[in-house]
């Protein structure tokens, strides 16, 4: 203030200012008191506190050891209003939390038949851990894994060794399956650059080489990345060689702003695309987009089955042969429709026996049924079908509970004798068990029959279908795509940072299987 005298009015007079805006209507100056934040008094106990910093480390991927750091204490207690230091969650908790708790989550998020008591208790309660006691946690967690769900831990190589070695057929390994998604990508990638058409190449060739300067351009200078961005007010995304459709989101973002991008071409001393490359970029997206929007369909994790597959490269191969007026992508229209048929060949001929299982997982789909199948193929697969139910009831007691559960005391009191002399004239000519297995097929095929003539195509109607609902467990359970998987380890690299070097392996795969259970309840 010293050093500048000429400012001191200034600020008297921002001072004289202030005091009149404070003045009531009666004259009256109220004092300048500092607003307080209205802080709500309400009662948190230990083990909700516990619950929400074991969410947060892992969540956020944060080291265990997090919770005991003072700054961290502080602001606990600072949001909680608490004052008790013992109420605060430890290493130690956390880290039995996480034991207890990664099997059942495990369990809760790969199986859905979890039961309506097992939702509502949930696996590893924390509300059991108030006790500061090893002994009592571990008590009463075991109490609490054991009470919702029966978990038995099995060897799974001893078991298959063992019921190979027995001639067991029992249990056995499911067919291998190759990512679909990924066989799309090659198809979209490598087969497309075997195109040996002159035409094609020359000018796919020419175009490719501009846009590569200009992504290279905007990845490489921010200069020239800022510079587009003032011009289009967008940003644009750079091809990735390990993030599938990124090209042909790439030359799409491209499309939508060509006037604009003519004039960024000059502006960065690129050559500027002509009229006849424009029009190469229209049909090259135009051909191309069934595929991406293939790929992304098989590429889900969520609300997506093998019983997709089958339908959606049928109908991309329909939708590439209805494609017609194309200048200079005509090549690569042929080369994509050749791919398919030749990578997915058994999805074609459907009377390969590679293709059993995509047929029987898409008909036991409510959205698929026999909708997509070609006509020269529709008896075959219906019979496929209606066998695959009837083997699946054969080891199964769908039908026997289900009556028992529906039959009336009073109808066989009433109808005794009329059961009676059916049963004596039928164990003439049949056994009980033949009977009963004859019975249970045909109401197998009724029961088939009737879910292919239904129109209803919410999955909810497998309810009604008992038989073909295990049949769609079956052979639905695979994924297409081998993206989950890749995804986790994408989860897996921000777990392990290399501040976090000397985590162990098993409190590694615990922080995943609870990060990815946590992120799914939060997307659902």
């Amino acid at each position: 203030m010293f050093k500048h005298p000429s400012m001191l009015s200034k600020v008297k007079d921002s001072k004289k200012l202030f005091k009149k805006t404070t003045q009531h209507a009666e004259g009256t100056i109220t004092p300048n008191k500092q607003m307080q934040l209205p802080f709500f008094k309400t009662s948190i106990t230990k083990s909700q506190i516990t619950e929400l910093v074991f969410n947060y480390i892992v969540e956020e991927m944060r080291p265990i050891v997090a919770c005991e750091k003072p700054s961290f204490c502080r602001l606990i207690q600072g949001l909680t209003g608490i004052t008790d230091s013992t109420l605060l969650p430890n290493h130690k908790n956390i880290s039995k939390i996480l034991q207890l708790n990664n099997f059942g989550k495990a369990f809760r998020t790969f199986s859905k038949s979890s039961t309506i008591e097992s939702d509502l208790h949930y696996v590893g309660n924390l509300d059991e851990l108030n006790s500061d006691e090893d002994t009592q946690i571990d008590s009463d967690n075991e109490n609490n894994l054991s009470s919702p769900i029966d978990m038995e831990y099995v060897d799974v190589g001893q078991l298959l060794y063992e019921s190979n070695s027995s001639g067991c057929t029992n249990f056995s390994l499911p067919d291998h399956l190759t990512c679909c998604a990924h066989t799309l990508n090659l198809i979209a990638t490598t087969d497309v650059a075997k195109i040996t058409d002159t035409n094609y190449i020359n000018i796919s060739k020419k175009v490719f080489i501009k846009l590569s300067s200009f992504w290279n351009l905007l990845s490489r200078s921010t200069g020239a990345s800022d510079k587009v961005f003032d011009i289009c007010k967008v940003k644009f995304p750079v091809p990735i060689i390990t993030r599938w459709n990124s090209t042909f989101d790439a030359i799409q973002k491209v499309l939508l702003f060509r006037e604009k991008l003519n004039f960024v071409f000059l502006e960065l001393n690129l050559a500027k695309i002509k009229n006849t490359e424009w029009v190469f970029l229209e049909e090259y997206c135009k051909i191309m987009q069934p595929l991406t929007t293939a790929l992304d369909k098989l590429q889900g994790e969520k609300r997506n089955y093998l019983g997709f597959v089958a339908p959606t490269i049928i109908i991309l191969r329909r939708l590439l042969i209805e494609l017609s007026l194309l200048t200079y992508c005509s090549p690569l229209k042929y080369c994509v429709i050749s791919s398919l048929e030749k990578r997915f060949s058994y999805l074609f001929d459907l009377s390969s026996p590679k293709s059993k299982s995509f047929i029987i997982s898409s008909m036991s789909h409510p959205l698929f049924k026999c909708s997509w199948i070609p006509l020269r193929y529709i008896d075959l697969c219906k019979e496929l079908f209606i066998n695959e139910c009837k083997l699946t009831n054969s080891y199964s007691d769908v039908y026997e509970n289900h009556i028992s559960d529906n039959s009336d005391d009073s109808d066989t009191e009433f109808y005794g004798n009329v059961f009676s002399s059916q049963n004596s004239s039928s164990n003439d000519e049949l056994s009980t068990n033949e009977h009963s297995a004859l019975r249970n097929s045909n109401l197998s095929s009724v029961e088939a029959l009737s879910f292919l003539n239904s129109k209803v195509k919410e999955l909810n109607i497998l309810d009604s279908f008992p038989v073909v609902k295990q049949v769609f467990i079956k052979f639905n359970t695979s994924i297409p795509s081998s993206a989950p998987v890749e995804r986790l380890f994408s989860v897996a690299i921000q777990i392990l940072t290399p501040r976090r070097n000397r985590l162990n392996d098993k409190h590694f795969d615990m922080l995943l299987c609870c990060r990815c259970y946590l992120q799914q309840n939060s997307l659902t």
